[in-house]
């Protein structure tokens, strides 16, 4: 018989112990309780048991944007064994509705295939799909791009970069741009990932260069942003030599205030995520 429920800190334990289930091989990095403790420290967790088994999950931690405060949902995971069974859709709505009337909306970037249908079932409908932005750090292609404007932007709160106990960030700046990038592995690669960037594009571009150049020096073969093309330094990385890849995050989200309108134009990265 499955049971959902809201679930508190005392659940962190249980709720590792499913990742490692669901996912053993994935972000390994995220099974380790500091990085638990670090990500949830003022977020949501909604769980599904099984006989007291935590067999499903459903997280969520603040965000805040320039139309208002919101909810990012994280960590969706069902036991395998428990897969197929509406387990999934059953939990999605029971999370929705345990913060419906906290936030004025939620957003969930979804990666993998198999969750978009019970998210939608949820109420989730997709806003936008975001390529992630590739260059061989050996290569440099500019190519001209129109700048584009932006209506919604996350408010990124750049402390949270400073106190994670296992991702190591390198923050540059000038006088008129920053950026914040860190080392991954994506899809089994050594990949350095510009996390959060903004200023004037001149300026930024120079902070992308030297970015490449230090991770071209030091053996990583490949950089890699996540932006959505309505972002303003959308333009900056092509011309930085980026170009779209294959793969795509899709922004879902869903509204619960009639006054806050998310079919605007959305300025987003891989600091409004926490994939990296």
């Amino acid at each position: 018989m499955i049971e959902l429920r809201e679930a508190t800190v005392r659940d962190r334990d249980a709720i590792l112990a499913l990742r490692r289930r669901a996912f053993p091989d994935v972000d390994v990095e995220k099974q380790q309780p500091a990085f638990w403790d670090w990500e949830f420290r003022d977020g949501r967790m909604f769980v599904a048991e099984d006989v007291g088994r935590v067999v499903g999950h459903f997280g969520f931690v603040p965000r805040c944007f320039t139309i208002g405060d919101a909810l990012l949902g994280v960590d969706a995971m069902v036991d395998p064994d428990a897969r197929r069974g509406g387990v999934f859709t059953r939990l999605a709505q029971f999370a929705i509705a345990g913060v419906r009337n906290d936030v004025p909306f939620v957003i969930a970037w979804q990666i993998r295939p198999a969750v978009l249908e019970g998210m939608l079932r949820a109420g989730w409908r997709p806003i936008l799909s975001a390529p992630v932005l590739l260059r061989p750090t050996l290569l440099s292609i500019p190519v001209p791009i129109p700048r584009r404007s932006a209506e919604i932007e996350e408010v990124v709160d750049r402390a949270r970069f400073d106190s994670s106990p296992i991702w190591r960030y390198t923050r540059r700046e000038n006088a008129a741009a920053h950026l914040v990038s860190r080392d991954a592995v994506l899809k089994g690669v050594n990949t350095h990932c510009l996390i959060d960037f903004g200023g004037e594009p001149r300026a930024l571009r120079a902070l992308v260069r030297e970015a490449v150049a230090d991770a071209r020096s030091r053996g990583v073969i490949l950089a890699a942003a996540l932006a959505s093309r309505d972002h303003p330094h959308f333009s900056t990385l092509m011309r930085c030599g980026f170009s779209p890849g294959l793969h795509r995050f899709r922004l879902l989200a869903q509204s619960f205030d009639p006054h806050v309108n998310l079919d605007q134009r959305w300025a987003l990265t891989w600091a409004s995520t926490d994939h990296v």
